[in-house]
């Protein structure tokens, strides 16, 4: 037979502490992920705005006219706020009147810079 012990009254501090302490560190590894979860959202966000800006920047030029100021042979920049845009045109570089542009979209944080790069050719249409 089994013998009850009859003097059980309830929880020891001890088991307590234990159990506040187990808890307490799975608490602060969830509260360690989650700052990690919103650290590599707003990198990713900015990473989707430069591109996004890019590719902004990119459908602007290629609908300017081949003889356009903006898409003379050359480095060509411009600052919008905390991104900066620059760009290179080549002419005749892959084809006969072709122009080659390398548009370069840098921001910095954390004294970092972050750099998003879009190429694309634009024609001169006869």
């Amino acid at each position: 037979m089994m013998k009850y012990i009859r003097n059980n009254k309830g929880i020891s501090l001890i088991e307590v502490v234990v159990a506040l302490t187990i808890f307490a560190f799975g608490i602060l590894a969830v509260a360690s992920m989650q700052l990690s979860s919103v650290k590599g959202n707003f990198s990713a966000r900015n990473v989707t705005e430069a591109v996004t800006l890019g590719q902004d920047k990119a459908e602007e030029l290629y609908t300017l006219p081949y003889t356009h100021p903006d898409l003379a042979a050359g480095t060509h920049t411009q600052n919008l706020g905390y991104y900066n845009y620059s760009w290179t045109v080549v002419d005749d570089d892959a084809l006969e009147n072709t122009k080659t542009i390398t548009l370069n979209v840098q921001y910095t944080r954390d004294g970092q810079t972050k750099q998003a790069q879009i190429v694309m050719a634009k024609t001169d249409i006869i």
